[in-house]
């Protein structure tokens, strides 16, 4: 299969299409397609973040945009908005349309690099032509790869192969550590979580290569020079990548390490993956350990062990050599998947506590989907069983390789089916002209956001993908958003405890500034009857104050009426109708003197144990639409009721008269 034949280079294109088209819509690669995206939290964060940084003014380090932790900007790994296509991308922002993914685009590359290089690994070590497509074929359609569609940097998992192939075919040092040295770069570049995964494969052969030159007695000085000097370069070219794309500048991840693990039998399990084979019950977030080899990588796992025990392998020794040398990496990998907590079948069997080994907290803990070490595994699982198969007579290979990939074919259907579902075409409308926050939003200068609104709350995240997709193409920071294992870095958070204490002290917010503010600034504010209170709303079930000049929905918008000295609690009650929230408390000796005619309206409101009240009793209250929704009286101690009208949480105490109402 020579330049002589050019129509034989077809298979890098037909083959990977193909098995793209079975597992993946192709509606995704129409960059203008984003409604399959926006209907998934991740690839949705993602895309963001690719748009926030495409509309950002360029800064150093390239890899951060300003729209994000504004005002000092965060990372685009902070978003898993793939720096490697996200930097170069944005040179051509004016040309391209809004909106625009890659997503789609990258998840192609990564199934056809995955063939390109299964096929040349292969058919390096093996020979056959034909057989090796078909081979390379069953690696690149590795249940791992189209299972993580919902993360296209996750599904750069040819980095692996790559880190592999370097490996299994031995080049002169200067050449391999130049190879390793870039694909480290590129693993920084795509997602640091690959690093882990190549690293080893890196060490273990300069190792390899450091024993070999001790055996030809070239002396200790001589045979450490690749090591050392190697590992320097790897290093290097790593924090290079880190520097360029911004990682570096991060100071804070909010990980465990093994929060997510692996089972530790989880190649045969398929978690629903599968025609034939039946599930089991996993520990808590252990689908991130998903390891399934499919019924026809299991097929052809037996098929190599077997080759392995009657013919020893055969022409596979130099494979197996290889394999001894990896022995090591294997091992790391398994224990860093399956631990610290060790769950088989979903009880826990183990557990340890490794928070005092050297270097865990500053270098491990980022990890916290620790199951995804596993993938290395599998991969050398597949690409044995294929080379082992291999060492057969040709036919017999093609044979036991063609039907391991029609069986490993129809036994993922149940995941195909699914990711097609998943990728469908949905529309090219990422956020409606009429989102009822456009008008709110687009008056804004900047969106200042609460610290309890970035929490890992469904809810939670939706506003704040919501609020993106509408503020970043119009180039309108916001100080939070949603980051990935909440990323963050010094100067993000000391701009971010200024600007919370200046919320919280509810004076002379800017009236430009769309602000989401939480219910502990809403309690300090009342407290203090802070001026923000005159200008505090309700919109869609958040406490906001819109900017000045912005014009919503009058029917969205509830806005809030604190009680006033010049105001009667009568007053207060009466005025208190539909979507209006009032919260009274009486107390202190107050509730022997309360008006009759606050009794009698009170009573006509629903009250049932207004009447109860004696001497110093205590009483509170919650209305909702102007009825009284909850109750409570004590005669000697507070009265408490609480409630999340709206969708605000409200606690009211007794001691002492006073209400807050939104109306």
């Amino acid at each position: 299969m020579g330049p002589s034949r050019p129509l034989a280079w077809l298979h890098y294109l037909a083959a990977p299409l193909i098995l793209f088209w079975w597992f993946y819509s192709l509606s995704i690669l129409d960059p203008t397609n984003v409604g399959w995206i926006k209907d998934n939290q991740d690839p949705f964060q993602a895309f963001l973040g690719w748009t926030a940084f495409r509309y950002s003014d360029w800064q150093w380090p390239l890899g951060m945009s300003r729209l994000v932790a504004y005002p000092n900007g965060m990372p685009l790994i902070a978003t898993d908005s793939n720096p490697l296509v996200s930097i170069p991308l944005k040179l051509l922002s004016p040309l391209l349309p809004y909106p625009f993914q890659f997503e789609g685009w990258w998840l192609f590359i990564s199934v056809f690099l995955s063939y390109g290089l299964a096929f040349r690994l292969i058919r390096d070590l093996s020979g056959p032509p034909l057989a090796s497509a078909v081979g390379a074929a069953l690696v690149a359609v590795a249940p791992i790869l189209p299972f993580r569609w919902l993360h296209n940097s996750l599904s750069s998992q040819w980095l692996i192969l790559a880190a592999l192939s370097i490996f299994l075919r031995p080049r002169p040092d200067g050449a391999t550590v130049a190879r390793y040295a870039g694909l480290h770069a590129l693993a920084v570049a795509l997602h640091p979580y690959f690093v882990p995964m190549i690293a080893p494969v890196a060490g273990m052969d300069l190792a390899r290569r450091t024993v070999y030159r001790l055996n030809e007695g070239k002396g200790w000085l001589r045979s450490l020079a690749p090591m050392a000097l190697g590992s320097v370069v790897i290093a290097i070219a790593g924090l290079i990548a880190a520097w360029v794309t911004g990682i570096s500048v991060l100071t804070h991840v909010g990980a465990d390490v093994g929060l997510f693990t692996m089972d530790p039998l989880a190649w045969f399990n398929p978690l629903g993956t599968s025609s034939f084979l039946p599930s089991w019950k996993t520990g808590w977030g252990q689908y991130e350990g998903y390891q399934y080899l499919g019924l026809g990588g299991l097929f052809l796992a037996l098929t190599g062990a077997v080759i392995l025990a009657v013919w020893g392998g055969r022409d596979a020794k130099p494979f197996g050599h290889a394999a001894l040398w990896l022995a090591p990496a294997f091992a790391v990998w398994y224990l860093m998947a399956v631990s610290p907590t060790v769950t088989a079948f979903g009880h826990v069997v183990l557990t340890f506590n490794a928070d005092n080994l050297p270097l865990f907290g500053c270098v491990l803990t980022i990890f916290r989907s620790s199951g995804r070490f596993g993938w290395p595994i599998t991969y050398f699982i597949l690409l044995s069983g294929v080379l082992l198969t291999l060492t057969l007579d040709r036919r017999t290979a093609l044979a036991i390789l063609a039907a391991a990939l029609l069986i490993q074919v129809v036994d993922l259907v149940p995941l195909a089916k699914s990711v097609r579902a998943g990728t469908a075409a949905r529309g090219r409308e990422l956020t409606s002209s009429a989102d009822p926050w456009r008008p709110i939003v687009s008056a804004a200068k900047w969106i200042y956001v609460s610290p309890d609104v970035t929490g890992p709350d469904v809810e939670n995240i939706g506003i704040l993908l919501k609020l993106g997709s509408i503020a970043f193409p119009g180039r309108i920071p916001m100080n939070r958003f949603y980051y990935a294992q909440n990323m963050s870095t010094e100067a993000e958070t000391v701009a971010n405890a200024t600007q919370d204490e200046r919320v919280i002290a509810g004076e002379d917010l800017d009236p430009a500034v769309l602000y989401l503010v939480n219910n502990n600034m809403l309690d300090a504010w009342t407290r203090t009857e802070a001026p923000a209170l005159s200008r505090l709303a309700i919109f869609d079930r958040r406490l906001i104050v819109p900017p000045a000049n912005a014009r919503p929905d009058p029917a969205r918008l509830l806005h809030f009426a604190p009680a006033t000295s010049d105001r009667s609690l009568y007053e207060i009650v009466r005025d208190c109708g539909d979507e209006c929230a009032l919260a009274l408390a009486v107390g202190n000796g107050k509730s022997k003197g309360l008006p009759s005619d606050f009794v009698k309206l009170m009573n006509s409101r629903g009250a049932a144990r207004l009447d109860d009240l004696a001497g110093r009793g205590s009483y509170a209250a919650l209305l909702v639409d102007g009825r009284v929704f909850k109750e409570a009286v004590s005669p000697d101690k507070e009265a408490v009721v609480e409630g999340r009208p709206f969708g605000i949480d409200v606690r009211a105490v007794s001691g002492g008269a006073s209400a807050l109402a939104s109306s």
